[in-house]
């Protein structure tokens, strides 16, 4: 999963990066979107953290908001891992992309791209 996460190990191909970043999951059926952090993300990937149990398995739709108040990435998700953390009452979960769109892969690749420069918000001034 990711530091901190008892076992976890580093699956992901793509290099992480860290974040803070807000972000809805949205859980097909059920019309309900409840909010999460990004704490780390990739170009095929993020740890989340929320209060709502995911389970392995599971599919979504994940909305990250980049910090600039741009075009949100929107992208289809599983869940690959969930990790309780009694510490802080919150479960990290390892999603992977399982679905991008050019638009969500070029609103991806900005925001990667701000997160990767010192003092970046993750995103640029334009939307696009």
């Amino acid at each position: 999963m990711g530091p901190g996460i008892p076992g976890g190990e580093d699956r992901r191909t793509h290099r992480r990066l860290p974040a803070d970043l807000q972000a809805g999951f949205e859980v097909p059926g059920e019309q309900q979107v409840f909010q999460c952090h990004v704490i780390d993300l990739s170009e095929s990937g993020a740890c989340i953290r929320s209060e709502v149990a995911l389970h392995p398995g599971q599919n979504g739709i994940l909305v990250v908001a980049p910090p600039d108040l741009g075009v949100p990435v929107i992208v289809a998700v599983e869940v690959l891992r969930a990790q309780l953390r009694l510490d802080e009452a919150v479960q990290e979960s390892g999603v992977r992309f399982s679905h991008l769109t050019p638009a969500a892969e070029a609103r991806l690749a900005d925001l990667l791209v701000g997160l990767e420069t010192p003092g970046g918000s993750g995103g640029s001034a334009s939307p696009g």
